[in-house]
């Protein structure tokens, strides 16, 4: 709103330039853009396999910022935005929805957690997108940031399937507006989200229910619609679901079922209460001894250890009950921890065959540039001691 600098363009001059463009103009250029038309192509992450490009049309995209703005409305007044924009938590879910509302986005060049802290505490945005990635940096202090006592933040929307209580007790009391939001590239960045006023443990246990105008199921692999209990396959269907993947017409039919539901390729039960528990990504299940094992369970349960901060499980293999999970724990500042406290933690909540078999205690674990673990050098790593 102020003089603009280096290449910035200011507010004043940028509105002004749109007088010099005449209506048909302005109506010749909007009969060029249609609905279906691609607005952006933008890559999956790639946690369990090679990144593939999703379409997202203008119509998913404006349906996405919409249903976003009418369902979670009051603190989207404002937002900082360090995250790169080819991504889709920060294109979809921090600037359309901000954008559509009408409010103001500010923008810093790179995740510098002192200068986002002072930027934090000099502009107060009322708007937070997080994950558990950023509640265990805010509860560790990192670049003097603490959650409690941000008072000028209205609405806290976070996401990456399960997230401990533990990270959401202490927040709770602070933010008038929390939601756990579930969602994926190929349908915008978020698809369902938590109740209003939902408490901490349905925020940590469950991922809501789809969004106002979508449907959501969890199915067999039929296309059948799983028992309340059962697991299944988390598919979503409607406006704001990808077109389907760059030159990749084989993977564009198999991201649809017959019926036209988006396959996430995430596993999920729903509840007797409607809402749904995450349970984790179908490549990322392992089977040890025939039983099905899910990596996000291991990790959940692991992280309510008050000395552990974070967790990832992965499979390795194991000559009788052909692969068993290693587990890479991160213990909190000035805590200790061993494999053997870490399984005597878990006896009494898990079954016997879902305890990891190994353990790796380390100082921190990699990350990819949208904060998710990455597991597929985590992945590398467990080969390369195969390997040796």
């Amino acid at each position: 709103r102020g003089e603009a600098t280096g290449r910035a363009v200011s507010q004043r001059n940028f509105l002004a330039a749109g007088s010099a463009v005449s209506d048909a103009e302005l109506k010749a250029a909007m009969a060029l853009v249609q609905p279906e038309d691609t607005a952006v192509i933008v890559y999956t992450s790639g946690t369990t396999g090679q990144p593939k490009g999703a379409m997202l049309s203008q119509r998913a995209i404006v349906a996405s910022a919409v249903t976003n703005v009418e369902y979670f409305g009051e603190g989207l007044e404002s937002t900082i935005c360090a995250a790169p924009i080819n991504h889709v938590g920060a294109l979809n879910n921090v600037c359309m929805s901000v954008f559509a509302y009408g409010g103001r986005i500010i923008f810093y060049h790179r995740v510098d957690l002192a200068a986002l802290g002072a930027l934090t505490a000099r502009e107060l945005p009322t708007y937070l997108v997080a994950s558990p990635t950023s509640f265990v940096m805010m509860q560790q202090g990192a670049g003097g940031i603490d959650l409690t006592r941000l008072g000028y933040i209205k609405l806290l929307v976070f996401g990456g399937g399960k997230t401990p209580q533990a990270l959401l007790d202490p927040m709770v009391p602070h933010i008038p507006k929390m939601y756990n939001v579930f969602g994926q590239t190929e349908c915008c960045g978020i698809g369902t989200a938590t109740a209003h006023g939902a408490s901490a443990e349905v925020m940590a246990e469950t991922i809501g229910q789809a969004l106002p105008g979508h449907e959501l199921r969890v199915a067999r692999e039929d296309e059948t619609e799983c028992d309340i209990g059962e697991t299944g396959e988390i598919q979503l269907k409607g406006p704001i679901c990808a077109s389907g993947y760059w030159n990749k017409p084989e993977a564009t039919t198999e991201l649809f079922t017959s019926d036209g539901f988006l396959r996430t390729g995430d596993q999920g039960a729903r509840r007797g209460d409607g809402n749904i528990c995450y349970v984790g990504r179908i490549k990322e299940m392992f089977k040890s001894g025939g039983y099905n094992i899910y990596p996000v369970e291991l990790e959940q349960t692991l992280s309510q250890h008050p000395d552990v901060l974070e967790a990832a499980v992965l499979p390795v293999p194991h000559p009788v009950f052909q692969e068993v999970g290693y587990a890479f724990v991160v213990a909190r500042a000035g805590r200790e921890l061993s494999g053997q406290a870490l399984d005597a933690f878990l006896r009494p909540r898990l079954a016997n065959y879902k305890i990891p078999k190994h353990w790796s205690l380390e100082e921190a674990l990699p990350r990819l540039p949208n904060s998710k673990i990455d597991k597929q050098a985590l992945k590398r790593r467990l080969e390369s001691f195969q390997e040796a």
